[in-house]
Parts: C-alpha cells; sequence; structure tokens
C-alpha cells in the first residue's frame, strides 16, 4: 500500500510534471490539452435503469465502451460526431462500478465512472 502511494505521488509531483513535459511550452503537452478540452456528463451517476451520456468536444467520429470493474466490455457502440447525448439502458447491468470510456482512436480520449445501485 505504501509503495502505491508513493508512486501515485511521484507521478503527480510538480517536478515530474515538468519533466514529462515542459509547462512554459503549452504545445509539449498536447495530449493533456486535449483531453481538457473533452466533458463528458453522466445523468444521473449514480444509475439505475438508464443513464444519459453527454459528450462535448470530440473531434471526429468516436466510440462508446463502458468497461466493467474487472476490464470486461459490456458495451460498445460507435457514435458519429454531431452526436453529443447517448441514453444508456443500464437495466441489464448488475450494479457495481464501470468505466465508461469515449475514444475516436487517437489521442483524444475521455473516462469516467458510473455506477449503477439498485
Amino acid at each position: 500500500m505504501w509503495a502505491r502511494a508513493m508512486l501515485f505521488l511521484e507521478i503527480y509531483d510538480n517536478s515530474t510534471l515538468s519533466r514529462l513535459g515542459n509547462e512554459s511550452n503549452p504545445e509539449s503537452r498536447i495530449e493533456e490539452k486535449m483531453t481538457e478540452q473533452i466533458l463528458m456528463t453522466l445523468v444521473p451517476n449514480p444509475a439505475s435503469d438508464k443513464c444519459e451520456l453527454q459528450l462535448h468536444g470530440m473531434k471526429s467520429d468516436y466510440v462508446i465502451f463502458i468497461t466493467n470493474i474487472v476490464g470486461e466490455k459490456v458495451f460498445i457502440r460507435k457514435v458519429p460526431v454531431n452526436v453529443n447525448a447517448i441514453n444508456l439502458d443500464t437495466q441489464a447491468m448488475p450494479a457495481g462500478i464501470y468505466f465508461v470510456s469515449a475514444t475516436d482512436g487517437t489521442a483524444c480520449s475521455k473516462t469516467s465512472k458510473l455506477v449503477i445501485a439498485r
């Protein structure tokens, strides 16, 4: 446990961030910049029977993946770039924690946690 905490601190320490990308040169942190431009909202969260995924900032067609806590994909859907809201039917999904990811196959992606509660 202690080793994990130290690793987390090392990764997010300001000196490490400056080594990963020069803060005075915003172009050196392109991937982080692209992620910040994507807004993903899951309403309601926690959900029971349905959930609406709202996604803004994708630059091209994208794919939605929902994975369960052990990493199994339980939902996959390709979505056109002009669609900003998707209704997700969560009735068949057991209660638990899931991760909703949207990606266009490049550095442009976003992941949020979804809780299914019954």
